[in-house]
Order: C-alpha cells, then sequence, then structure tokens
C-alpha cells in the first residue's frame, strides 16, 4: 500500500489526551506512534492507525463487524457505487458553501466511515481525506483503498482520536445514532471542525408514533439475533422494501436482493438507534458554536452547519 502523505500530527493520544503530537517510530518493519507524556504506542499497519485503548461496545462491534464481513467486499454499498456516492453528494448532501473545488487542499473526516466509499470520494475530489472506523473493518477499507493517499484511523467516535479544530470538514453519514450517546457523539465530532470549517450529518428522523412504537418492539426481538442468522433472516422482508421506502433509496425493482438485504440488516441489528427532530438537532448546532444551518431537503434531517470564526 502507498504510504500516506498526510501529516499524523493531529492524531491525539486516547490514553492521557495530550495536546502534544505524537511521534513516529519504525523498528523492523513495524510502525507505530507513541505520545511523548504517557508513553501510549499506537500501531500503524499500512494506512491504519490503531487508536482503540478503551474497551469498546462489544455489542456494537459485533453486529458492525458481521455486516462489513458480508457486504464490505461489494462493489455497490447501500445501493450505490463509490461514483454514484459521489454524484449523489454533490447534488443533494454537500452543505452550501461547499462547491466541488473546494476539497483541493483540505483536510476532510469521514466518522464511521466503515466501507471507505465516502473517504475514496473525498480523495478524488483533492482533499486530505482521513476515515474513522470502530471496528476491523477498517483494515477491509484499507485494502479496497489500496494505492490511494488516504488515512484510516480505528477509533472511537466518544473518544475521538483528534485534537481540537483538526479538520476543515466532518462528514457523518448514519453514524452516531448507533452511539450510546448520540448528543455526546455529536459533540465530539463539533469540538474537531477547525473555525470556519463545516459539519454535514444525517441522523434517522422522528416519524409518527405508530411507526416509532412498530420499530421499537421489533427491534426488541432483532437486535436479539445473533447477527450470521440475522443476515440471513432479512431476506424474508425484502418484499417490505416494495411498499416500505428506504433512505437509502434501495429498492428490489433496482437493486440485487442482497443489496437490499444489507439495507434492512442496519436496520435491524444494532442495539443502539436514536431517532431525532430538525429542531433537535438545530439546538444541538447552536450550542456547538454553528451558524448557517440547515437541512438537505431531499433527505430528512440531512443537516450541515459553519463553525463560527472568532
Amino acid at each position: 500500500m502507498l504510504a500516506t502523505q498526510i501529516p499524523l500530527d493531529f492524531i491525539k493520544c486516547t490514553q492521557c489526551h495530550s495536546k502534544r503530537p505524537l511521534s513516529s517510530h519504525q523498528q523492523g518493519g513495524n510502525s507505530s506512534l507513541q505520545c511523548p507524556d504517557c508513553g501510549s504506542v499506537f500501531p500503524k499497519i499500512d494506512n491504519v492507525v490503531g487508536m482503540i485503548s478503551k474497551e469498546r461496545d462489544k455489542d456494537t462491534l459485533k453486529k458492525f463487524e458481521h455486516q462489513w464481513a458480508v457486504w464490505g467486499g461489494d462493489k455497490v454499498i447501500f445501493g450505490k457505487t463509490s461514483e454514484e456516492y459521489e454524484d449523489r453528494y454533490l447534488k443533494e448532501f454537500a452543505n452550501p458553501i461547499i462547491k466541488k473545488g473546494w476539497f483541493a487542499g483540505k483536510r476532510t473526516l469521514d466518522a464511521g466511515c466503515g466501507h471507505g466509499m465516502m473517504v475514496e470520494v473525498f480523495n478524488r475530489l483533492g482533499a486530505a481525506s482521513v476515515g474513522l472506523e470502530l471496528g476491523d473493518g477498517v483494515f477491509r477499507a484499507a485494502r479496497r483503498l489500496e494505492g490511494k493517499d488516504i488515512l484510516l484511523v480505528q477509533g472511537d467516535i466518544l473518544d475521538i482520536p483528534f485534537q481540537e479544530n483538526s479538520f476543515d470538514y466532518v462528514y457523518s453519514n448514519g453514524v452516531i445514532h448507533h452511539t450510546r450517546d448520540t448528543r455526546l457523539a455529536f459533540k465530539k465530532l463539533a469540538s474537531i471542525v477547525k473555525p470556519g470549517g463545516g459539519l454535514d450529518i444525517w441522523l434517522y428522523p422522528k416519524k409518527g408514533i405508530l411507526w416509532e412504537t412498530t420499530m421499537y418492539t421489533g427491534r426488541l426481538l432483532t437486535t436479539r439475533i445473533p447477527p450470521a442468522l440475522l443476515s440471513k433472516l432479512v431476506y424474508l422482508l425484502i418484499p417490505l422494501l416494495y411498499v416500505v421506502p428506504t433512505w437509502s433509496r434501495t429498492s428490489p425493482r433496482t437493486h440485487t436482493l442482497k443489496q437490499c438485504a444489507q439495507v434492512i440488516y442496519d436496520w435491524l441489528s444494532p442495539k443502539y438507534q436514536t431517532h431525532h427532530t430538525f429542531d433537535e438537532v438545530k439546538k444541538w448546532y447552536e450550542e456547538e458554536g454553528f451558524e448557517g444551518i440547515g437541512e438537505v431537503k431531499t433527505t430528512p434531517l440531512s443537516m450541515f452547519g459553519t463553525k463560527k470564526s472568532h
């Protein structure tokens, strides 16, 4: 794999949270980063830096590790190729201050990058592109992105392994509502955006009481089913997608059964899943010092904001 040219001085020790840059070490073909204050050592394998220093949520890890083992190597993820992700992003999701040429020379983060599709998109748009992922799926993403000048970090959003004000742009699509504390996860992401930088997130919108009650009740069962079994049972539910639209627009009319199955698994498997309103999330942006807050018209609760410059 091509060694990344992205500087690593913005990575933070997750053990003592020192503000001093980690030092790079090379010994016998093994690379690592070391904290100058507490001495903690973090491995660097190819373009992946391992910044996990505390126990991760085992259930979340197990559910998403299985998802990326089953679907992570596919060319089409959540119904789209990398090129289709880029096309939809530029047409619909991007913060209005961001244009196609804006990314050149900027440092971007896809927080909860999973398969690495958006890490690839931001790299293609000219950014110094970084991805953050909790589990070992990050190594699968690294293999998929082999040869590209990107950086992947294995770490926890709730124990964010980056210094404050490190990124020109942070993107997180459908991730933090699967953490044990969605509001705290938002705060962590907001803290690493530079003044004048953008934060774009998408969260599950809260819908009517019938929908919320039905989903809550059904997930009481499905979240307890072992991932290997659930990833097979979800095929039985694919006909529902003819009448129930998905946020990713994946449908059996236009996508394969396997692609449809992933969308259903992603909805039914995680232990943590929170739903939110526009006013609630807008308040989060305001409390963290953002302005120009808005919502993408085509996708409810796909929100953007710009961090105030002081």
